[in-house]
């Protein structure tokens, strides 16, 4: 009889979940560090109100054959499942919801506080690894910094993954993008691949909708072919630390390599992690492109120009719908200083008091 009742209830348990209280959530997101033995993950499902018993979930895995495929990661499951509709979930691929994102443009820093926030990963150790040019070079990247080489994409990190592991992952993702064809391309233009990420980082910070990438990534291409600095805002942002979200006038003296106001051509390195479509921009901006500067008009779009005439006057325009309140933009690239008082009218965003 005793062994009856403990056969009905390791089924019970095995197909149904636990009873739910009043008002509780039907899902509950589970993070499973790599390692975790098949009891320790138990204790982290039970604790989460998913399954009945701990000791039902390790027999029933071991039973399944599942012990050793059970996975680390971040899982979302629901709590109607039973024990061993658990146990499968955890044995197959993250889903899209689960994986940790990275969007196009961030910084390192930027990455490093989403792996904090997601996956408890060291934001320390994350970035002491970036800025290790031996731990880069290790990596094939001949450079001071991982910074523009961290690709932006979806993975599935597990909690407490060893940053050196989330780095490895996320510059090979790029490296396996990017591929030979990228490669080819950027001889064919004149760049190193450092400098096609730099680039690109750039064209990143400016662009906020995906069809004027090539058009801006045009500007630039055409200020560099008549030497013209770039005077690009957010090279000046990343001069002083990345924290500025609006920059002003003064700032654009900040004495940095990265301050395209001040030095020409290229910065040393990305200020940002570019995505695939920034670099592709680069690679093949617009075609027959006479534009030479742009101004945001403040709904993610630009107005570009070929002339100092027409980009003053496109520039007009959005100061005046900015005073009217229709309009909250960044002036953005190749907008003069302080009505052109002694600066280059050549390019550049236009900093404000």
């Amino acid at each position: 009889m005793i062994a009856a009742l403990a056969v009905a209830v390791f089924a019970l348990s095995l197909l149904f979940p636990p009873a739910r209280r009043v008002g509780e959530s039907e899902r509950a997101t589970v993070m499973i560090p790599s390692g975790a033995t098949p009891e320790e993950i138990a204790a982290i499902l039970k604790d989460k109100g998913i399954i009945r018993n701990r000791a039902v979930f390790v027999l029933a895995a071991r039973a399944m054959g599942m012990e050793r495929k059970l996975r680390a990661g971040r899982f979302t499951i629901e709590k109607r499942l039973g024990t061993l509709d658990v146990i499968r979930q955890l044995t197959e691929a993250m889903k899209p919801e689960d994986l940790v994102t990275i969007p196009e443009g961030q910084s390192s820093r930027g990455i490093a506080q989403i792996l904090r926030r997601e996956v408890f990963i060291d934001p320390e150790e994350f970035l002491s690894l970036v800025d290790d040019s031996l731990f880069a070079l290790s990596l094939g990247v001949e450079a001071g910094s991982l910074e523009g080489y961290l690709f932006p994409d979806s993975y599935a990190f597990a909690p407490q993954m060893e940053p050196a592991t989330v780095i490895k992952e996320m510059v090979s993702r790029g490296r396996h993008l990017f591929g030979v064809d990228f490669s080819q391309r950027a001889a064919e233009v004149g760049l190193t691949w450092h400098e096609v990420l730099t680039f690109a980082s750039i064209v990143e910070a400016e662009a906020q909708v995906e069809h004027e990438r090539p058009r801006i990534a045009a500007v630039f291409w055409n200020r560099l072919a008549r030497g013209w600095r770039l005077q690009a805002d957010p090279t000046v942002a990343y001069a002083l630390g990345g924290k500025k979200q609006r920059i002003v006038y003064r700032d654009l003296d900040v004495k940095s390599p990265y301050n395209t106001y001040l030095v020409r051509d290229l910065p040393p390195g990305p200020i940002n992690n570019p995505g695939k479509a920034a670099v592709r921009a680069v690679l093949f901006p617009l075609k027959n492109c006479k534009d030479m500067y742009f101004v945001a008009r403040g709904d993610g779009t630009h107005i570009f120009s070929r002339t100092m005439e027409e980009h003053v006057a496109a520039r007009e325009r959005v100061k005046a719908l900015r005073r009217s309140g229709a309009s909250s933009s960044r002036d953005g690239g190749g907008v003069p200083k302080r009505e052109e008082l002694g600066r280059s009218k050549k390019a550049g965003d236009e900093a404000e008091e």
